[in-house]
């Protein structure tokens, strides 16, 4: 797998007595998660902590927790005092734990990870959107959220097997256990309406939704004349999304003249060799004996590209945008990205947890974009409240298609 994160990639595997067990021990939890970042964290001072203070302070507070998410939310909190990316704890309580697994379960960790999952890759019954708490903040396309029309910015108020409620609080995880194809009800506040929305969540295999959602996102969309291609990538960590990608500039949308490419929100990974796609080479033209021109596109796109981003495009994704703006390949615009670019790996603990752990630094002609992240050439922002002011994704056309005109063919 080409990826920032699979190069990597490593795992260390607990019994299925260990981590199968069924008495919680949250100190044990913290005690293994630091073991493993005193031996491993790309900095070996951990940025100046005082190691044994932290262990006797999580051990005091973590003393009376019985619940694991709660624990869960402890050990990060102490691991977020090492203000370093890829470095935080995922409990199979959180959509995100399966989705890690499935990433690295594309690589030398295969054979480990599927150990958990009965020899299975990873998967859950869920609807591919993140929250948090009860706020949408990214939808994939084509995922059972996409299909109920869910949107970033609604407020997830409760989930009902009924129409009509009772309304129970919504747990990503929790509320879908079982019910994997089953119509299931959310009341959904988007801007100031409250209302009932249907949802059918699915069995989810991370990898296999990602791919879709490719395909899903793809669109022509016509403006004055002009066709314009749109798609995105939620998931960049294999080379397969890519191929995926090569394969819709090949086909559906060969026929645009130029691409919005989204890479907000979801996971990185990617290689600073995709840029290739959208390197431009010169335009053959040929003219025959009655003047008339024949134009060759060389390369494999060769049209005007917008590039989007956000504050949660990460890590391999950010290499990308930096790169891509470096090289003047097309406008980069959006928010600041995350500035979440270390090398992590991911360990595997008691419990059904999983530690994603930076253990190398990164960067990219000498330039670090851990903490800085890429501010883009033009900010874009949603808008407040659902209205008639166009989202990012319209603007970002609108701008595609400036840059369209602006070149000699049509």
């Amino acid at each position: 797998m080409k990826s920032v994160i699979a190069a990597t990639a490593c795992c260390l595997f607990m019994s299925m007595s260990v981590w199968g067990q069924t008495t919680f021990d949250a100190i044990k939890l913290f005690d293994e998660t630091w073991n493993l970042v005193e031996s491993h964290f790309l900095d070996p001072g951990l940025k100046g902590l005082d190691s044994a203070a932290i262990r006797a302070q999580a051990r005091s507070e973590l003393a009376r927790v019985k619940d694991k998410e709660e624990a869960v939310r402890i050990v990060n909190s102490y691991l977020a005092r090492l203000e370093t990316s890829h470095t935080r704890l995922y409990c199979d309580q959180d959509p995100q734990y399966f989705e890690l697994l499935d990433i690295f379960a594309q690589g030398p960790s295969e054979t480990s990870i599927r150990a958990r999952f009965e020899g299975e890759l990873p998967s859950y019954v869920g609807i591919l959107a993140t929250l948090e708490g009860d706020l949408v903040v990214d939808v994939v396309p084509g995922g059972p959220a996409a299909q109920a029309n869910l949107i970033p910015g609604d407020r997830v108020l409760g989930i009902s097997d009924s129409e009509k409620g009772p309304f129970e609080p919504f747990h990503p995880i929790r509320s879908l256990q079982g019910k994997a194809d089953q119509e299931l009800y959310m009341e959904v506040q988007s801007g100031l309406v409250i209302g009932s929305r249907k949802i059918r969540p699915s069995l989810i295999q991370p990898h296999a939704a990602f791919l879709r959602s490719i395909t899903d996102s793809a669109e022509t969309v016509e403006m004055e004349g002009y066709r314009l291609g749109y798609l995105r990538v939620t998931s960049y960590a294999s080379q397969d999304f890519h191929d995926a990608l090569l394969e819709l500039l090949a086909g559906p949308l060969s026929q645009t003249q130029g691409l919005v490419l989204d890479l907000r929100g979801g996971w990185g990974g990617a290689s600073l060799e995709y840029l290739e796609t959208f390197q431009p080479l010169p335009i053959l033209e040929m003219t025959a004996r009655d003047q008339v021109a024949s134009r060759f596109l060389s390369g494999r796109w060769n049209r005007p590209v917008v590039m989007v981003v956000d504050e949660r495009s990460r890590s391999g994704k950010e290499l990308l945008a930096y790169a891509f703006q470096k090289q003047r390949l097309g406008l980069l615009v959006g928010s600041r990205t995350a500035g979440a670019v270390s090398a992590g790996s991911v360990y595997l603990l008691p419990d059904g947890c999983a530690l994603y752990l930076a253990v190398a630094r990164v960067a990219v002609n000498g330039h670090e974009l851990e903490g800085r992240g890429v501010t883009p050439d033009i900010v874009l922002t949603e808008p407040t409240l659902p209205s008639g002011d166009p989202s990012v994704k319209e603007q970002a056309l609108r701008l595609l298609l400036e840059e369209v005109k602006k070149v000699t063919f049509r």
